[in-house]
């Protein structure tokens, strides 16, 4: 009997410490979260799981640090002059935020109450947008007004993603109508050169003709009027192109929003 009860006091101590260890790495984590210390914030709230893997607080807090250190390497990739350099910190920011976003879909799900999904979704919307995921955002922004129709910040958010999302459809089919005209023009660019070697052809057979019939070469008024003929067909030809080109220009537009 002794010994029975010895254990479940050893245990209780243990468990005990574990629970002052798990809420010492929280509030660290909060701390360094609160000084934008995001990696050290993230290492803390690691530590704090270790000890219990269901501390909601901490993987909630978890994957807000990666949203705020995904948005903060963004910014400084945006600042490197290195090609390289800017490419990978770039690359480590949208993977940042990626997981974030696949955390913040696992909370959603074991969330026990519509408040912690409602903030869940939102964040998981946030975390989607800073990873130019913008399809993905405005689903999670609609998920957390279905559970909360009277959350602002995420109508406001799932406004500005559908607003993005219209400028990049708008910016595709820009590219889709330039590279259109890029072809009609090069198609349009072949067939006059087309016609203009079919010209200079019958042109050299009329002279062969011509000088099959008269061995002599052209006389100076003819050669002068061929040479004119010529220039001028050149002429026409270039007001042609720089006419098609002129149709083809697309005018931008600053838009104010």
């Amino acid at each position: 009997m002794r010994t029975v009860l010895t254990f479940i006091f050893v245990s209780a101590v243990t468990l005990t410490a574990h629970a002052q260890r798990e809420k010492l790495e929280l509030s660290k984590g909060n701390e360094a979260y609160r000084d934008s210390a995001f990696q050290k914030a993230l290492e803390r709230y690691d530590l704090a799981l270790e000890n219990d893997g269901d501390l909601s607080a901490a993987r909630f807090n978890r994957a807000n640090a990666m949203v705020r250190l995904s948005a903060k390497t963004a910014a400084e990739a945006a600042k490197l002059e290195d090609d390289s350099l800017r490419a990978d910190a770039a690359e480590r920011a949208v993977a940042l935020s990626k997981k974030a976003a696949s955390d913040f879909e696992s909370i959603a799900k074991l969330a026990e109450s519509d408040e912690d999904r409602n903030k869940a979704r939102f964040n998981q919307g946030n975390a989607h947008l800073l990873g130019g995921e913008l399809d993905e955002s405005i689903d999670a922004y609609k998920e957390a007004l279905r559970i909360d129709p009277e959350d602002d910040a995420a109508r406001y958010n799932l406004a500005y993603a559908q607003h993005l999302k219209k400028q990049e459809e708008e910016q595709q089919q820009d590219q889709d109508q330039d590279q259109d005209q890029d072809q009609d023009q090069d198609q349009e660019q072949e067939q006059d050169q087309d016609d203009q070697q079919d010209t200079d052809n019958r042109e050299d057979q009329n002279q062969n003709d011509q000088q099959e019939q008269r061995p002599d070469q052209l006389s100076k008024e003819e050669a002068e009027k061929l040479l004119e003929a010529m220039m001028q067909r050149e002429k026409d030809l270039q007001e042609q192109v720089d006419k098609k080109r002129h149709k083809a220009t697309r005018t931008d537009i600053e838009k104010d929003w």
